[in-house]
């Protein structure tokens, strides 16, 4: 078997938001995708979905550590910090991950 390319967490997602818009466009048009294609989406969505939470959790920590609340009660990263927080994003962006995607055929 040939050995599986790996995704880097950029890919995962932006795989992650394409087969959420997928399944939530099935949904909307009552259900047009056939049932095994629902099945690999659903498949490739339970794949994306940790990952993607791990990163979202990870982005709020590092605009957290690196930013201020602003007079409207957001947090934004201080503008002395904006390069660190976009280092540490690519950085975050370009990781290998162990997901393998289910094709979809």
């Amino acid at each position: 078997m040939p050995e599986q390319k790996k995704n880097t967490l950029q890919q995962v997602l932006e795989a992650h938001q394409a087969v959420t818009n997928l399944i939530d466009s099935d949904k909307r048009n009552k259900y047009i995708l056939s049932s095994a294609t629902r099945i690999k989406l659903a498949a490739n969505l339970r794949k994306t979905r940790g990952p993607a939470e791990d990163y979202e959790k990870e982005r709020v920590e590092l605009v957290k550590s690196l930013g201020e609340v602003d007079e409207k009660g957001s947090t934004k990263v201080k503008p002395e910090n904006q390069e660190k927080f976009e280092s540490d994003l690519k950085a975050m962006l370009a990781m290998e991950t162990d997901v393998v995607f289910t094709p979809i055929t």
